[in-house]
């Protein structure tokens, strides 16, 4: 679960509310059709653009595979509370067993919603447009986007990292463009 969060950008309170139906394989993308907040399934966002088509990258492609085999057959969400094998309750057990995760790595303790953060950076450092990122966000426009992270825009990666991160998140679809140009 941490690792497609990683790798799309979303909001705990939309992974938790994601369901197989709106995974679609064939054009490589996650339909945001929603999320589950305060204990209810919400089908609808503060804005338009919250509803919104994340492209599917490798990182999330691969915790999608390895999720299969729990919840696909079970039912429509893809990410179940595996102590209790029903849909968290909120993002407060998600913060839970995420600072043990981050205890047990001896990592500085902070919330999950920071993957969502990670994911915006890195696109950026690795050359995508800020417009690009805002949509896959869900953001409304691009202002929010320069503010929170403008630092890493033009921060850029030595190889190796770059190679690293290109892997993650590269879009699985062979027809897209690639949308990480190569700074000289």
């Amino acid at each position: 679960m941490f690792q497609f969060a990683f790798c799309t950008g979303m909001r705990p309170s939309e992974y938790i509310a994601q369901a197989w139906p709106n995974v679609n394989y064939v054009m490589h993308h996650l339909h945001v059709a929603g999320a589950f907040v305060d204990g209810e399934a919400k089908t609808s966002a503060n804005t338009e653009a919250g509803l919104r088509k994340i492209h599917m990258r490798h990182g999330a492609l691969e915790a999608l595979k390895a999720q299969q085999v729990h919840t696909k057959l079970a039912g429509q969400l893809i990410f179940l509370n595996p102590t209790y094998g029903k849909q968290w309750a909120g993002d407060k057990p998600i913060r839970e067993r995420w600072g043990r995760i981050l205890l047990t790595a001896g990592v500085r303790n902070r919330n999950p919603y920071q993957t969502r953060h990670t994911y915006a950076s890195r696109l950026l450092t690795l050359g995508a447009n800020p417009p690009y990122v805002s949509t896959q966000l869900g953001h409304v426009d691009t202002p929010l986007v320069f503010r929170t992270y403008g630092g890493w825009i033009a921060a850029g990666l030595n190889n190796d990292k770059r190679q690293r991160l290109l892997r993650l998140y590269l879009r699985n679809d062979v027809d897209a463009p690639n949308e990480f140009p190569r700074f000289g």
